[in-house]
């Protein structure tokens, strides 16, 4: 930045960072939102798991059990948050139970509590992808 600084004026160098500093910004906070990255990534062409729905209020909770009867294995993940907080993964569904990939069979209803108490704790984004 320094030979920059020498070479060109000093308004020249920050608006060329600010550029940066701002396009960085942007991007960051769409990475921010999973949903809005698969989105952003899916129209610029690369490959993402297809997403099966959006659980975004407490009466989409209510309707899980119907929607997700159609789909043997899941992902269901909070659309903000790291670290694979709030992931739920089922790998197998033998009609009444939901299989993890630990062998561990849930049910519907603790599909559907999981998905309400994501929900209720990240009230700020309370957005749930469902992907397949």
């Amino acid at each position: 930045m320094s030979v920059l600084w020498e070479e060109e004026s000093p308004k020249d160098v920050l608006i060329q960072g600010g550029g940066s500093l701002f396009s960085a910004s942007i991007i960051y906070l769409v990475m921010q939102n999973k949903l809005k990255t698969k989105l952003f990534l899916e129209e610029a062409g690369i490959a993402t798991p297809q997403l099966i729905g959006v659980v975004k209020t407490q009466r989409n909770v209510r309707e899980l059990g119907d929607f997700l009867a159609a789909f043997k294995s899941f992902v269901n993940k909070p659309a903000k948050g790291s670290g694979g907080k709030g992931i739920l993964v089922i790998a197998d569904h033998d009609g009444e139970n939901y299989i993890k990939p630990n062998g561990t069979a849930i049910t519907i209803a603790d599909v559907c509590r999981h998905a309400a108490s994501t929900i209720a704790a990240c009230l700020v984004w309370a957005e749930m992808l469902m992907l397949q």
